[in-house]
Parts: structure tokens; C-alpha cells; sequence
């Protein structure tokens, strides 16, 4: 027992209803040596926080295995009775959708001229970027800010707020997203962005990447 008590003070157990889990110091540990230890898994306390603090709808979002499209991969949906909540495993254009631009502004070099020449800027909405210039601009600001606020790109109503989570190398495989009606979007949008800047750096700081 005293050494769970240490173990736990230490973040490398965490005490459940069910008993213990592994925390995030071992998590962080086993990406440091290469393991397999599920990042989704270490990240949730973090996103259960982040619900918590904003009430609104928190997801992971990642390229898709053909890396045309974003999609979700962990969802914790929003309690309120109107609420916006992707479906784990949705997939989600890249230029039209937060979780898309962050996943493209952070892409290695000569991704973004490829995907360009493929794909067609069609509009969802009036609010969709159609034009080249107009979504480099945008991914520049996003590099610049180290987040994206998009409002009914995708569908009119439905908003998020998405930001870069970083490996240990500093390279992008995951996006935070914070998804909401657009109604809500404009009095909260300051603790929205704080929440999730935050809330970036913590799982980033599960993927190994060195706290500043």
C-alpha cells in the first residue's frame, strides 16, 4: 500500500472507482522508450477536464489512413441538451474543418502543395475557404497562433476551436478539438481558447514532448 501511495503522488497510478490505473507519468515514460502504451487512454483525465471546464463537446481528430481527411478518434460529447458531437470515426474534409486546418498547417513540408493539386475547395457553407491563397493565409495564422477558430465552415450552427498536439520530436499526429454550437462560441470564446491551449500542452506533454 505504501508504495501505490507513492506511486500515485508520483502520477504513475491513479486510483479508479474499480481500483488503480496507470497515470500519466507512466505514459509519459513509455513514450519516452518507444512503448505502445495508448495515448487515448493517458489523455482522457485531460479531455473529462476539459468537458468539465467548458461543458462543450472535446475530441481527438487525426489524419485518416489516406491522409485525404481528418478523422475523430476519441470523443467525450457535451452534456447540454444542444450540443454539437462528431461521431468517433467521422471523417471531416481537411481545408473545411478546425481539426483539418490544424492537421495541414502542421503537416511536413511539400504535403500541402499535394494535397492542393487533388483536391477541390468546395463550399459547405458561405464561410468555407474556396480559394488557395486564402487557405495558406489561414494555415499561416494558424502556425502563428498555435490554434484555429472555425465557425460554420462545415455546417452552418456548428463551431470549434482546435489546436496542435505535439510529439516528443515536436511533430503534429494529433488535434485537439472543442466543438460547439456557433450560438454559444462568441461569450465564451476567451476560457474556450485558454481551456484548450492548456489542455494542448498537457497531451503534448503526454507524447513526450519537454514541458518549457
Amino acid at each position: 500500500m505504501h508504495l501505490l501511495r507513492a506511486l500515485e503522488a508520483g502520477g504513475y497510478v491513479q486510483r479508479t472507482h474499480a481500483g488503480y490505473q496507470l497515470g500519466a507519468a507512466s505514459h509519459r515514460m513509455a513514450v519516452k522508450i518507444g512503448g505502445t502504451s495508448s495515448f487515448e487512454e493517458a489523455a482522457r483525465p485531460v479531455l473529462q477536464a476539459m468537458l468539465e471546464a467548458t461543458g462543450e463537446t472535446v475530441l481527438l481528430g487525426a489524419f485518416s489512413e489516406t491522409r485525404t481527411t481528418a478523422v475523430y478518434t476519441t470523443r467525450l460529447p457535451s452534456p447540454q441538451a444542444v450540443r454539437f458531437a462528431p461521431d468517433v470515426g467521422e471523417h471531416r474534409p481537411l481545408y473545411a474543418t478546425g481539426v483539418g486546418k490544424v492537421l495541414l498547417a502542421y503537416a511536413p513540408a511539400g504535403f500541402l502543395d499535394s494535397y492542393l493539386e487533388r483536391t477541390r475547395l468546395r463550399a459547405f457553407t458561405a464561410k468555407t475557404v474556396t480559394t488557395r491563397k486564402a487557405l495558406r493565409d489561414q494555415l499561416q495564422r494558424i502556425r502563428e497562433s498555435g490554434m484555429v477558430i472555425s465557425i460554420d465552415e462545415m455546417a452552418a450552427g456548428g463551431s470549434a476551436l482546435a489546436a496542435p498536439v505535439l510529439d516528443r520530436e515536436g511533430a503534429v499526429c494529433t488535434a485537439l478539438v472543442i466543438a460547439l454550437p456557433t450560438f454559444r462560441m462568441a461569450a465564451n470564446r476567451k476560457h474556450l481558447a485558454d481551456t484548450l491551449i492548456e489542455g494542448a500542452r498537457k497531451l503534448s506533454e503526454l507524447k513526450g514532448l519537454a514541458s518549457s
